[in-house]
């Protein structure tokens, strides 16, 4: 099963979210980079992220979380490199009991990027959290246009720019609030 479920909200927006999800369901949140060890302990919340509520690069695909409950363990991808060293990468693959999720944020001050959550996989903890992500996301936006969720914070913004995938698309490919 893949499912994505995308979104577009400010910083108060991602911290209610985080308010209601971590009342329900104990969650670590890890980043998907490259690491040097793997004794990595990830977020205990989303209000803990840097920069929450900003996009520094303009892409929707920019920076991203993996989602699990702290009850399992994380599996790490060891990753050779050139110089021989080691490199540890935490993803769905090796984790199939998580969700990723994309915050998005802003881009300046007059581009909203979109967040996304998502998962590959089917198991029974992977739905529930993606359950549980996707309730909050509903009980404090609405949606438009089949797949796209507004928060009263973002239905109130003037001049912003609301961008589906990166600043250097199309403008067609925005969404438009009326």
């Amino acid at each position: 099963m893949s499912k994505t479920l995308y979104f577009f909200m400010n910083k108060d927006d991602l911290m209610n979210m985080s308010g209601i999800i971590e009342k329900q369901i104990d969650v670590a949140y890890i980043r998907n980079k490259a690491y040097h060890q793997t004794s990595i302990k990830g977020f205990g919340s989303i209000t803990d992220f840097p920069d929450l509520g900003l996009n520094i690069s303009g892409n929707q695909q920019n920076e991203s979380y993996i989602v699990i409950e702290k009850k399992c363990n994380i599996n790490w991808r060891k990753v050779k490199q050139k110089n021989n060293d080691y490199r540890y990468f935490v993803d769905q693959a090796e984790n199939p009991d998580s969700i990723v999720f994309w915050p998005g944020g802003f881009y300046n001050k007059e581009n909203l990027i979109c967040g996304h959550i998502g998962t590959i996989s089917d198991t029974d903890e992977s739905k529930k959290i993606f359950k549980c992500f996707e309730k909050s996301i509903k009980k404090i936006c609405s949606e438009k246009q089949g797949r796209y969720y507004y928060s009263e914070n973002v239905k109130a913004m003037k001049n912003v720019r609301l961008i589906t995938m990166n600043i250097r698309e199309p403008l067609i490919y925005d969404i438009c609030i009326k």
